[in-house]
């Protein structure tokens, strides 16, 4: 069951789970970016840089789904020679993070 959905503006500055507003009792989260592509890390050491770390693309089709305790790794970044993207998170019920 979907419990909460934001969507982040994503610049040019490394991003983390301090920047989002996860609602209580997230299990999971879909997380789908628009406008242009976002790079991201999840060991919880290495920031993204524009051009260092996984890629959530643009348009994607199915949207990236990982489990709430993971979600709390993440770090995130716009991709490089790019304007500021939007990552859309949909959170689902489940255990709480």
């Amino acid at each position: 069951m979907f419990v909460g959905y934001e969507q982040r503006t994503v610049v040019d500055a490394v991003q983390t789970i301090a920047d989002l507003t996860i609602p209580v009792g997230t299990h999971q989260v879909q997380i789908q970016a628009s406008v242009v592509d976002i790079r991201y890390t999840m060991d919880n050491v290495t920031n993204p840089t524009q051009t260092l770390g996984m890629v959530f693309e643009a348009g994607a089709e199915q949207p990236t789904e990982f489990l709430g305790e993971d979600l709390i790794r993440i770090r995130f970044i716009r991709g490089a020679g790019q304007g500021n993207g939007l990552l859309n998170f949909h959170y689902s019920s489940g255990r709480q993070i």
